[in-house]
């Protein structure tokens, strides 16, 4: 029997031991929480917070990047077969903070090393459940700032899997469900990466790419420096639905997006279990992802046998069932909860008193279950 499940993600920390194989130089370092005392000072989850550190051992430099744009750089010297390290020269400073909580916080990553010159820093590198890896830098008086490899506070999420290669398969701009374009030379499958460092990438003709963070069911595309190319398709439908595609992007820079992603386990077929991720704005647009290569509406026993209409709808969603018996239909919201059961001659469902949004009809039809998505709007 097909199921519809949340995969619910909480993050457990298993610490190892500091691992001799990972150096300061090894990663990106992304500032995540500063302490004092007990106190601690979280980086505020907004598009321009990202506080970046990098160490190059060649040029024995720590250098920084922080609120997209405001930096500076700290001589570095490792003291050789230990965890500690002197800075001097703290040169070229400037914050760049629109938000005064995101300027405070990067004024105490900025003086964490300013006021430390010197003295010395202590350094712990730990190993988190697989691709997380942590950074604790101390110093002499007690402060600490703790880093990761990653600027996701949602550190360990199966989007990051190097292994899975996103589908596009719906999108959906200014209240309209937008056809995906046939496939051919040029346009095969809508693909997309999202990586454990920020990075995105994603191609129709051409590559766009960019940077986001995600937390608590919560998506930024970071600093608003989306790549967008040269529009560089032959066909002009190719071209019409890159433009709307690389829209949504470009878009909603800079803006907090609703983010979730599911598993959909069918049972059977070559994508018998499914991921699915969903972007979604407050205006409305939305893209969904899937790591199964057929989309859901070409998928096995997916296919609708049944016609619901109109689609997006605002009260009433109109039943045709083809002369096959309904069951029932359980509504299902994009968290897998179970909202609501319909049994009997089912004709019409009034949706007028849920929120706007994605929902989920699980038709039971004899022995069969199939599923179809309803948008309210």
């Amino acid at each position: 029997m097909k199921k519809l499940l949340l995969l619910f993600f909480t993050t457990l920390f298993s610490f190892s031991a500091i691992s001799q194989n990972i150096e300061l130089a090894d990663y990106t370092w992304y500032v995540h929480a500063y302490e004092l005392n007990g106190n601690t000072t979280n980086n505020s989850f907004s598009p321009e917070m990202t506080i970046q550190l990098n160490f190059d051992n060649s040029t024995n430099q720590l250098t920084s990047d922080l609120c997209c744009g405001g930096n500076f750089q700290l001589d570095i010297n490792i003291n050789s077969g230990t965890s500690v390290f002197q800075g001097s020269n703290f040169s070229n400073t400037s914050v760049s903070c629109n938000e005064t909580a995101n300027a405070n916080f990067a004024d105490l990553t900025h003086d964490f090393f300013e006021n430390n010159i010197n003295n010395d820093f202590t350094f712990n590198i730990t190993e988190e459940a697989g691709l997380t890896v942590k950074l604790d830098i101390t110093t002499t008086s007690g402060e600490h700032l703790i880093l990761y490899n990653t600027p996701h506070q949602d550190k360990n999420s199966p989007i990051f899997d190097a292994n899975i290669e996103w589908y596009l398969i719906d999108i959906n701009s200014n209240g309209n469900s937008i056809n995906l374009p046939p496939s051919s030379q040029e346009v095969s499958q809508i693909t997309a990466y999202f990586n454990h460092d920020g990075s995105f990438e994603t191609n129709v003709c051409d590559q766009l790419t960019g940077n986001f963070s995600i937390s608590l069911q919560k998506m930024l595309l970071n600093c608003g420096n989306i790549n967008t190319p040269t529009n560089n398709c032959s066909s002009s439908i190719n071209e019409n639905f890159q433009n709307t595609y690389f829209n949504f992007f470009s878009n909603h820079a800079n803006e907090e997006l609703d983010f979730s992603i599911s598993l959909i386990e069918f049972g059977e077929g070559s994508c018998s279990t499914e991921y699915q991720i969903m972007i979604n704005s407050s205006s409305g647009d939305y893209l969904v992802f899937s790591d199964c290569p057929s989309s859901l509406a070409t998928n096995k026993n997916f296919l609708p046998k049944f016609s619901f209409y109109p689609n997006p709808a605002k009260e009433i969603i109109f039943v045709e069932n083809n002369n096959q018996h309904i069951n029932q239909i359980e509504i299902i919201d994009i968290f897998g909860k179970k909202l609501k059961t319909l049994r009997n001659t089912i004709k019409e469902i009034n949706i007028s008193e849920l929120p706007n949004g994605v929902y989920f009809f699980k038709i039971f039809s004899g022995g069969n279950t199939t599923i179809q998505k309803i948008v309210k709007e």
